[in-house]
Parts: structure tokens; C-alpha cells; sequence
């Protein structure tokens, strides 16, 4: 891995870490009736689905999003939130590399460029 790689990585996670602490402290009091958004698993997706297929961000947000979703959950099976993210972005970045071609986003190929 280079250096631009690690610090876009780093950069990730502190920007998750602050999207969960908000959800978790913030957001927790705004519930529908039915059920509660999780906006660190909705960005995970978009991200996923918007980027281009070749490229890293998507993965790194599904890793902090699990990360931080079992320290925050704490559930029996610690990892299950890590693997199961990481499990569903790769098999949305296969799924688009093979099947679907969609036009990433201006600014998330900056990034990784």
C-alpha cells in the first residue's frame, strides 16, 4: 500500500467514527414510528454503488462501518458487522464490474486517482 492509500483509509475511518457518534448520540432521539436510519449503512451502500468498481473507498467504508457498528452494538460474535460488510460491498463491486456499468461520481475519482 502507498501512503496516499493509508491516509485515504485513516481519513475513512475518522470521518465514520464522527457519522456514528453523531448517529448514536444525536439521532438516536429522532425514531419513526417503525424503524431508525442508520446513515453510516445507507453511505456505505451509496458509496458502494456509485464508485468506480476498481477502487478502495467503498471497501474501506464498509470495514469502518462494521468496526463501528460492533463496538457500538456489542453483540456476542464480535466481527459480524466487519465481515458482513465487507462481504456485501465486494459482492456489490463484482456485481457492478460484471454486469453493470454506472457512472461514478466526479469527486470519488479524484480521490483515488
Amino acid at each position: 500500500m502507498n501512503r496516499k492509500t493509508i491516509i485515504i483509509f485513516l481519513l475513512v475511518g475518522i470521518f465514520f467514527y464522527f457519522l456514528n457518534l453523531i448517529q448514536m448520540s444525536f439521532l438516536s432521539f429522532f425514531k419513526f414510528p417503525l424503524w431508525q436510519i442508520n446513515f453510516s449503512i445507507l453511505l456505505t451502500i451509496v458509496i458502494c454503488l456509485l464508485e468506480e468498481s476498481q477502487k478502495l473507498i467503498g471497501i474501506f467504508c464498509a470495514f469502518w462501518t462494521g468496526l463501528f457498528l460492533d463496538l457500538y452494538f456489542g453483540s456476542n460474535l464480535f466481527g459480524i458487522f466487519t465481515i458482513s460488510f465487507l462481504l456485501l460491498s465486494v459482492i456489490i463491486k463484482l456485481a457492478l464490474y460484471k454486469y453493470v456499468k454506472l457512472s461514478p461520481w466526479q469527486w470519488l475519482s479524484k480521490i483515488q486517482s
